[in-house]
């Protein structure tokens, strides 16, 4: 019980971090070839049958331990996605397990949708090195309201930071 509270508390953590590491960019602009200023490749996804892609930092952080990462990135119009992922290796990883976490904010209501509410998911880490992780995630998540949203297709392609 124990450990299941430590690795929630440490997905929650990397949930707010990777949704710091979003807002602490509020000048970026585009590179030129319509990613982020950071260079990375990005994040994009489908949110309740909408188009949506983080034209903000999308950087990847890991823990201390170099045992778990998040990203995530903020739309044109302020929506963000942010993820948290227990695991620094390649495969497949659910939210049923907490090896997953994914918050998504839109800002016509501010109020945070995420996984660790409600819902159900998985993320597809498909290549990790040390300096970017790749791969696809899709995920439901709750804002603890009755309220859900749904993230299909998304995708992601993010350099870690130094």
């Amino acid at each position: 019980m124990i450990h299941s509270l430590r690795n929630l508390a440490t997905l929650f953590l990397c949930a707010c971090f990777a949704l710091t590491l979003t807002a602490c960019d509020s000048d970026s602009s585009d590179d030129g070839n319509g990613g982020p200023s950071t260079g990375n490749a990005g994040v994009t996804a489908t949110v309740d049958g909408a188009s949506w892609s983080a034209t903000t930092l999308s950087a990847a952080g890991r823990d201390e331990d170099d045992t778990s990462f998040g990203f995530g990135g903020i739309s044109a119009t302020g929506s963000s996605i942010s993820v948290s992922v227990m695991s620094l290796s390649a495969g497949t990883y659910s939210t049923n397990n907490l090896e997953f976490v994914a918050v998504y904010s839109a800002t016509t209501t501010g109020t945070p949708f995420t996984t660790a509410l409600g819902g159900s998911g998985t993320i597809t880490v498909t290549s990790i090195t040390a300096e970017r992780v790749r791969g696809t995630f899709s995920f439901t998540a709750s804002n603890g309201s009755g309220g859900t949203v749904t993230v299909t297709n998304g995708e992601f392609d993010v350099a870690f930071l130094d």
